[in-house]
């Protein structure tokens, strides 16, 4: 491999500028490449870390989506049921809304804790 890195060196550029010894040379652009791969490897990993990352938090947020829409479908429900009953029992179905309200908070606290 270092004969080949050698002679793709030599018809690229000429070796005889360089002071050091051929074999010095072809060592540090060994290592440099090896640190090249590594680093690029390691960006890699990053990416698709990220990337799984961004569809569990895309996953989490369509989840939270609904359970706020099927929230206010309820409390819709309940205000609507709320009309038709006497004024005392709307307060009563608020603070029931209200407490859906703080259970879907919880719920989602609890959830990103989780997480």
């Amino acid at each position: 491999m270092a004969g080949a890195l050698l002679a793709a060196a030599c018809q690229s550029f000429d070796v005889q500028q360089f002071k050091s010894p051929r074999r010095v040379i072809i060592r540090s652009l060994l290592n440099s490449r090896q640190r090249w791969k590594a680093k690029s490897l390691e960006r890699l990993d990053k990416l698709k870390a990220l990337e799984r990352k961004t569809v569990r938090l895309e996953d989490s947020r369509r989840h939270w989506r609904k359970k706020a829409r099927q929230a206010e479908r309820e409390l819709r429900e309940l205000q609507s049921q709320g009309e038709m009953q006497a004024p005392a029992e709307e307060e009563a179905l608020e603070e029931a809304g209200l407490e859906a309200c703080a259970k879907v908070a919880a719920s989602r606290k609890k959830e990103s804790l989780s997480s």
